[in-house]
């Protein structure tokens, strides 16, 4: 294509009945048939977005970031202490705190507490359950050295303004759109966040009429019309360290023109359509676009190269001519077709992609809605350029680039590509598990997914595995083949806090009911529900029984030796009745709320194998007659314990009293009109 000495021949009577036979026909984005099986869970969907290679890159700059300030700090010989980060020792993080780490930001974006800062949460631990995966100390720690690239890469630093994202930028750039198959309908717009760091000079754009904030990182996107999956991201930089390719077009190709190619270049000989603003919409990139086999439609402002001046109102036509009037111009050439249009102003189209046919659109004016006649392009048009604007909005509801403020400008841009990443993971969740996702409250049950499964240390992350993915490649260039398949991961259960239950809990109800069971000192702090199977657990660590106080004794004052009916590992009460008392069948499945002022928790299953074996330890006989109460014995926790605190025996004995009578009623409990309690957590 060469220069237009004489410009574009436009003829003002001229019609287009057929669009090009290279157009792709109407049809939405879809999911690879192949890639479904990636998206069956919440976290599939995320590990397809972000693979574990990213996750261990991450892991290994904190460590080496960390190495990095303690070493400075030690060769100035200004601070006494020069190991600490956050006022405590370092340790190397590993890939299960990471992703622990990530986890809790979910959590802190799902459940946001407004006038509180993060770290305040720590002081609430009924109501946030979620901070017992991780203490306060070593959450600050990992904060103050969040890292994603080599800092000690000068040339990286020196010649790329996005050195310190690169891993999650390129990595991000393969994952987007590599399980689609696009649909015909695209739209390309930019996607903006506020940030005035002087650090981040080379990535900062102004613009005071943006409400995000006149100061502001600017990413370009292109967008699925239909879906809102996001197929293409270009973050804008005054020195273009995030080009793709160095290719030259010719010499009358602006910028601007050049921008829009590189962003369409994956859409190459594809026959989809573009959709654009006047931002990026010209004549010049219309021609080029459709010589690769891409159409366009856009508004165009009239001052454009090449517009034809023909179509254009003046000022006193723009506010006199009634609503719909039009005027056309055909490029025969081209098959490129330009429209003048009055609505409350006169606005300007240039589209490859439609006929001359007229069509109505609805207007609003005042506080009524009208049909008004305009041409088939700008129908299309209003129809299709939404695309990233509904992403926004779907990501703004869930971001954790809004709900956690760094100080650090990567960190916040990192946030906002994660954002973006989340997003699409669950644009693809959806479309692959379509009947559950159309539940009320269902996108909020995917992040919940999501980070139950990042704080669950049973997670095999090993299992989520990227085959031969190369993150930077000399000249910036991504090199992928094929990421396998991963396995579905397990089910987690969901911890919440006794204050989050929505009636009324007595003290004697609070207590961890695992360490009641094992006949412990009375526990208040860290209890935790399990909102799965209804049952109150500490999460702190605790010795095996038999190893701490109070010492047991038989109802012949000999101490206790038997203890098969306990569980024999040093462990959290949580991970105590998960692993070893769930199994064994100690608690049965009574978990309701029958009215707002009574919640009835599981409760122990006195004549299961487990409390048999600890009537017989305990020399504690039991009822054999038939009937309700046969195999049930009477524990009184004064002779066993031997104790002098009455305060204890005192809820102890009132706390066993209320299981056994909740497990002598299991029979005659009425669940007519209960609810089901798991709903108040999601």
């Amino acid at each position: 294509m060469t220069e237009l000495p004489y410009g574009l021949h436009w003829d003002y009577a001229g019609s287009i009945s057929n669009t090009n036979e290279n157009k792709m026909d109407p049809m939405p984005t879809t999911v690879k048939p192949e890639a479904t099986k990636l998206f069956k869970t919440p976290i599939d969907a995320v590990m397809a977005m972000f693979p574990l290679l990213f996750w261990e890159t991450v892991t290994n700059e904190i460590n080496r970031y960390a190495e990095f300030k303690i070493k400075k700090r030690q060769d100035e010989g200004k601070v006494k202490r020069p190991t600490l980060i956050a006022s405590h020792k370092w340790f190397p993080v590993e890939l299960p705190e990471v992703m622990t780490f990530f986890g809790l930001l979910l959590y802190f974006m799902l459940h946001p507490q407004v006038g509180k800062r993060v770290r305040d949460a720590w002081d609430s631990p009924y109501s946030n359950a979620w901070t017992k995966f991780m203490t306060k100390s070593r959450f600050l720690q990992i904060v103050a050295v969040l890292h994603f690239n080599d800092n000690n890469d000068e040339a990286g630093l020196e010649n790329d303004s996005l050195h310190k994202i690169r891993p999650l930028l390129n990595i991000l750039k393969i994952t987007l759109s590599k399980y689609a198959n696009f649909g015909s309908e695209l739209s390309l717009d930019e996607a903006t966040m506020a940030n005035k760091s002087s650090y981040a000079r080379f990535l900062i754009c102004f613009n005071p009429m943006k409400p995000t904030g006149k100061f502001h990182f600017k990413i370009y996107m292109v967008c699925c019309a239909e879906s809102n999956l996001t197929l293409r991201i270009k973050i804008h930089t005054k020195d273009n360290a995030d080009t793709d390719s160095s290719e030259n077009y010719d010499e009358y190709i602006n910028k601007l023109d050049n921008l829009t190619l590189q962003l369409c270049r994956p859409f190459f000989q594809s026959g989809t359509t573009i959709n654009m603003d006047n931002y990026y919409m010209s004549t010049t990139c219309a021609m080029k676009l459709r010589e690769n086999g891409v159409f366009c439609r856009g508004t165009i402002r009239g001052t454009r190269k090449y517009v034809p001046k023909g179509i254009q109102f003046n000022s006193v036509e723009s506010r006199t001519l009634p609503r719909g009037t039009h005027r056309m111009a055909v490029n025969e050439e081209h098959q490129m077709l330009a429209v003048g249009w009055v609505d409350s102003k006169a606005v300007y189209f240039v589209s490859t992609a439609d006929t001359t046919e007229m069509a109505t659109v609805t207007r609003r004016i005042g506080s009524t809605k009208v049909n008004v006649v305009a041409p088939l392009a700008i129908a299309n048009y209003n129809k299709f350029m939404g695309g990233v604007d509904r992403h926004d909005r779907l990501r703004s509801t869930f971001s954790l680039s809004k709900k956690h403020h760094f100080k650090k400008y990567y960190i916040k841009l990192m946030l906002f590509l994660l954002d973006i990443g989340l997003t699409n993971a669950w644009i693809y969740y959806k479309k692959c598990n379509e009947e559950e996702c159309n539940k009320e409250g269902s996108r909020a049950a995917f992040f919940q997914s999501v980070a139950e499964a990042m704080v669950n240390r049973n997670t095999k992350w090993n299992a989520y595995s990227a085959q031969d993915v190369a993150l930077v490649a000399e000249n910036n260039e991504v090199i992928v083949s094929d990421i396998i398949s991963v396995p579905t991961s397990n089910g987690t259960c969901i911890p919440a806090g006794l204050d989050s239950i929505p009636a009324k809990i007595g003290v004697k109800m609070r207590v961890c009911q695992v360490c009641s069971y094992e006949m412990r000192r009375f526990k208040w702090k860290s209890v935790t529900v399990c909102t799965t199977h209804g049952v109150r657990l500490c999460t702190e660590m605790r010795q095996i029984r038999s190893d701490c106080e109070p010492k047991l004794h038989k109802l012949d004052g000999t101490p206790v030796t038997d203890w098969k009916w306990t569980c024999q590992s040093n462990d959290t009460c949580w991970n105590k009745f998960h692993n070893f008392y769930l199994p064994k069948g100690l608690f049965n499945n009574n978990f309701s709320l029958s009215s707002p002022k009574k919640c009835k928790f599981a409760g122990v299953i006195y004549t299961s194998t487990l409390h048999q074996l600890k009537y017989e330890a305990l020399g504690v006989p039991v009822k054999v007659k038939i009937g309700r109460n046969a195999g049930v014995g009477r524990i009184d926790e004064k002779i066993h314990m031997m104790t002098g605190n009455r305060h204890e025996l005192q809820y102890l004995q009132q706390d066993s009293d209320a299981e056994e009578e909740d497990e002598s009623s299991e029979d005659i409990d009425d669940d007519i009109g209960s609810v089901d309690i798991k709903e108040y957590f999601m």
